[in-house]
């Protein structure tokens, strides 16, 4: 995978109201890095259908990106997961919500 400028990383839990709009909200916030972001969201396990959304959400934003560890850590684990699959210059972490 090629490197990007900026890997944004969203550690999410139970946020499937929140990938959509928090998606698009980045893309538009930093639409001149439009082509050289990624938008990682660190599902936690959810059990609300959060990761059926980014998948969805990342067939037509191709900068979206799923990134999981398979159980419930809290997010901590979830920040870690993100810099280990990061392939940005710089990273940056926000919150879902």
């Amino acid at each position: 995978m090629a490197t990007k400028l900026l890997s944004i990383i969203i550690p999410v839990y139970n946020e499937k109201t929140n990938i959509e709009p928090s998606a698009a909200k980045l893309l538009n916030e930093f639409s001149e890095f439009k082509n050289s972001l990624e938008i990682l969201f660190v599902d936690d396990n959810s059990p609300d259908g959060t990761a059926d959304e980014v998948i969805r959400v990342s067939k037509y934003l191709n900068q979206v990106r799923l990134i999981q560890h398979g159980k419930k850590e809290c997010i901590g684990a979830a920040h870690r997961a993100g810099y280990e699959a990061a392939i940005g210059q710089y990273i940056l972490c926000i919150d879902a919500d």
